[in-house]
């Protein structure tokens, strides 16, 4: 059997060295030798040479080979042929005969096989596995034809034009029946290994080829003197397609522009952008030209270095070359680039884009409502640094944005009621302001009102670019009318120390706040709907006073007249009911609403006495004290009477000469008095003749009027015109000296319990020593009586009398500190009058 060789994994071929295998029967020398098939006879055997005559290889002659004994066996001799002949030559390609015979001498003498052949078909020079990959773009790219050989040669590259066709490709070189061989590639190459043969893409001269599909043939030559012109030639040339694929340096323009606003969105503006990426290395010029132009209006680049394979940007501010702006339109990015590697050198690319770099955009307005700093407003952003002009006409006009003039529409618009000009900047939010005031200053009415705006490069509309967004509509104008955002009255509350319940005084503060400016006054009536007094204008001759919106004034009446008519300038208004009203109307002589008008009753006493407080006089205290406060300085007058005095009218008029308890009275304090002060009436417990007082409970009575120079400090008369003080008080003061030394004892055992006093079940005890009348009363802090309890008892004896914490009306007492009265007077003969107060405190 006879095995070739596999070369090749893409396309397998047969090759040396071939095997030859065979299997003996037992041993013996075995002679193989390798016939051409071309020749006649070679099998004929030579008697003078002993041998088979031809032979081109004798690969083995009579060697030793191992047998098995029987035909039967399996183990298979082999030997190799390499293709060459005796001479280390490779042979043709063709078929070869191995004629193998084998021979032994045994004991009956030279025992000879029947000799055997096996056939071989040779092709000692052959390629395979052919494999391209094009030529690319980049400058360092090259075409690549790879291939294996099954034996070491010399290779021959034929690089013809595209589209050439071959008569005879089972000839080397191939018969070529059109096209033209443009470049031969010889190099010598290893066998059975992956070997490549590279083309640079320009032909024999050094000229670069243009792109195409061009074509290839590869043939082998390698020298053998077993053949005749002594060389071997492959019997196939392989042919096949190699393209040529540079393209253009840069085959893609990316043109982007600036895009600003949402509403709406704006491109198409400057700056532009050009990016694109070179294949490979060139020099590169940009230029921008009007569609349907040859003439550039910018040179944005000349003959410039760029590096293949990295992003380049080119950048437009969209000026030409003298610096001015191009008008909106269609344009051309035309990109030269220049290197040796392009057909011709040259290769152009372009793109079209548009232009239209002034616009306006994000347009908005706001309304002018009532605040006091509110205006109208209108928003914009400019793509672009230009000159606008904002208008405002009259309310019902009607824009028409068809006309050339629409901007002005000077026929039916008339003249702006508002207008602005000037220039702004690009790219920045914008707000033009109108505070809704005409030519002369007045406001406004309310409506809605048109208005335009235009913007272009310069003043001169007629030689300048203009902004194609015709931008108008209205302005609405809602102040309503004028609003108090903030209206309150608030009394002044003074500082008391001994009373829970508040008193309110003068002076008033009367805090508002407007929308907007307004002229204001302030004024307070009274029941009958009469102004007493005027708080602002606080000027003569002003009707109103003018006041900014949105802040927080605070204006402050004293509770006295203003109007000479009602009564004298700066006397106290009489106690009742008043009411504060704020009025506010809209600056200028034209009103564009009626004034609005706030007001709050407030109930209104500015003379007072007030936290009134006693202290009764008792053995620890030694005097008794009345305190008190006065709302304004004036002279008070505190008379004291007799226990048991009953104010009636006899004595109830304080300017009259005749005092009909002027034989009660006990003790006069009389004087001026500081406002909003505590004072203090102290009282040591005697009459005017300085004698001590006995027991009791005494009344006193305490008036004031602000006419100082009209009271007597001796008598404390009022005069007949005094302005006299509504707060008049009456109450009683307990004197309580108590019993004398020796009735300790008593007032040890005279108590309440429990004390202080929780729940409603305290009681007093009542040592009862001898037959005495025996009483309890109860006065609070400020003087009061509010329980009183008398009965007879039996001497001997302790008496346990119940307080549920009652008043005389049978009302529970409220919380504080209270005075009970314990008194005996003996009626048996017995010791006389005795008294005991206690402090009770109910939490």
């Amino acid at each position: 059997i006879s095995t070739p060789t596999v070369v090749g994994r893409v396309t397998a071929v047969a090759a040396e060295p071939y095997n030859l295998l065979y299997r003996l029967s037992k041993e013996a020398d075995v002679t193989i030798k390798i016939f051409p098939t071309t020749l006649d006879h070679w099998w004929q055997w030579s008697a003078t040479e002993g041998s088979w005559i031809n032979p081109i290889r004798t690969l083995v002659n009579k060697v030793p080979r191992t047998g098995e004994g029987g035909p039967g066996g399996t183990l298979t001799n082999g030997d190799f042929w390499d293709g060459r002949d005796d001479n280390g030559n490779l042979v043709s390609s063709g078929v070869y005969v191995a004629f193998i015979n084998a021979e032994a001498r045994d004991y009956f003498g030279l025992d000879m096989a029947y000799g055997s052949t096996a056939y071989f078909a040779v092709d000692p020079l052959q390629i395979t596995d052919v494999g391209t990959k094009p030529l690319g773009s980049t400058s360092t790219d090259q075409a690549v034809i790879s291939y294996l050989l099954t034996e070491p040669a010399k290779v021959h590259v034929g690089i013809y034009s595209p589209g050439t066709t071959f008569l005879d490709t089972n000839v080397s070189p191939p018969v070529v029946a059109s096209g033209g061989l443009i470049r031969l590639i010889s190099e010598q190459k290893e066998r059975r290994v992956q070997t490549s043969t590279v083309w640079d893409g320009r032909d024999s001269s050094g000229n670069i080829m243009p792109d195409g599909d061009y074509v290839y043939a590869i043939w082998a030559e390698l020298p053998s003197d077993a053949v005749g012109g002594g060389v071997i030639w492959t019997q196939k040339t392989m042919t096949g397609i190699i393209p040529v694929a540079r393209g253009l340096v840069v085959s893609l323009i990316s043109p982007s522009s600036t895009v600003i606003g949402s509403s709406p969105t704006a491109s198409e503006l400057a700056p532009f952008y050009f990016r694109y990426v070179p294949e490979r290395s060139a020099l590169f010029t940009m230029n921008i030209l009007p569609r349907g132009s040859v003439t550039p209006v910018r040179h944005l680049s000349f003959a410039q270095a760029r590096v293949g394979g990295t992003m380049v940007r080119e950048e437009w501010d969209g000026r030409k070359d003298d610096g001015t702006y191009v008008s909106s339109g269609v344009y051309v990015a035309e990109l030269i680039a220049r290197d040796e590697l392009t057909a011709g050198g040259v290769s152009t690319t372009s793109v079209q884009f548009s232009v239209n770099m002034f616009r306006i955009v994000d347009v908005f307005t706001r309304p002018l409502l009532g605040g006091t700093s509110d205006m109208a407003s209108l928003g914009y952003e400019l793509s672009m640094p230009m000159y606008v002009n904002f208008r405002v006409y009259e309310p019902g006009k009607t824009v028409n944005p068809s006309l050339s003039d629409w901007a002005t529409n000077a026929a039916s618009l008339g003249t702006p009621l508002y207008s602005i000009s000037g220039m702004r900047p690009g790219r920045a939010r914008i707000s033009e302001f109108w505070d809704g005031r005409l030519e002369d200053g007045t406001l406004a009415a309310d409506g809605r009102y048109p208005f335009t705006l235009t913007a272009c490069t310069s003043t001169d509309t007629a030689n300048s670019i203009c902004a194609m967004d015709q931008v108008y509509g209205h302005l609405d104008v809602a102040r309503g009318q004028i609003i108090f955002l903030a209206f309150d009255v608030i009394p002044n509350v003074p500082t008391l120390y001994n009373s829970s319940s508040p008193v309110t005084l003068p002076p008033y503060e009367i805090d508002y706040m407007l929308s907007r400016q307004a002229m204001v006054k302030v004024e307070v009536l009274d029941s009958d709907r009469n102004v007493v007094a005027t708080v602002i204008p606080a000027r003569a001759g002003e009707t109103t006073e003018y006041r900014e919106g949105n802040i927080l004034y605070k204006e402050f009446w004293d509770g006295r007249y203003t109007d000479p008519v009602t009564r004298l300038p700066g006397d106290f208004v009489r106690p009742g009911p008043y009411d504060i009203r704020v009025v506010a109307q809209d600056v200028g002589t034209t009103q564009l609403f009626a004034g609005t008008t706030v007001q709050q009753t407030l109930e209104v006493n500015p003379l007072r006495i007030f936290d009134v407080a006693i202290t009764p006089l008792t053995r620890e205290s030694q005097s008794a004290v009345i305190s008190y406060q006065v709302s304004e300085p004036m002279s008070v007058v505190t008379k004291i009477y007799r226990p048991g005095t009953s104010l009636s009218s006899t004595c109830s008029n304080l300017s009259s000469t005749r005092d009909g308890c002027a034989a009660s009275l006990v003790k006069l304090f009389a004087g001026v008095r500081p406002a909003r002060t505590q004072i203090f009436e102290t009282w040591d417990g005697t009459d005017r003749t300085l004698s001590k007082v006995p027991d009791g409970n005494y009344v006193f009575r305490i008036y004031g009027t602000t006419s100082t120079e009209k009271v007597s400090m001796l008598t404390g008369q009022l005069g007949e015109t005094a302005v006299e003080v509504d707060d008049i008080i009456v109450s009683n003061l307990p004197v309580v000296n108590g019993p004398g030394g020796d009735d300790a004892q008593l007032k040890q055992d005279t108590f309440f319990a429990p004390n202080p006093y929780t729940g409603t079940g305290g009681w007093f005890q009542l040592p009862i020593y001898s037959t005495s009348e025996v009483s309890i009363k109860i006065y609070n802090l400020a003087g009061d009586l509010v329980y009183t309890w008398a009965e007879t008892l039996e001497g001997g004896q302790i008496k346990k009398h119940y307080w549920p914490k009652v008043n005389t009306a049978g009302n529970e007492v409220k919380q504080g500190v209270y005075f009970a009265v314990v008194r005996y007077e003996g009626r048996d003969g017995g010791r006389g009058e005795l008294q005991v107060v206690k402090k009770i405190l109910i939490p």
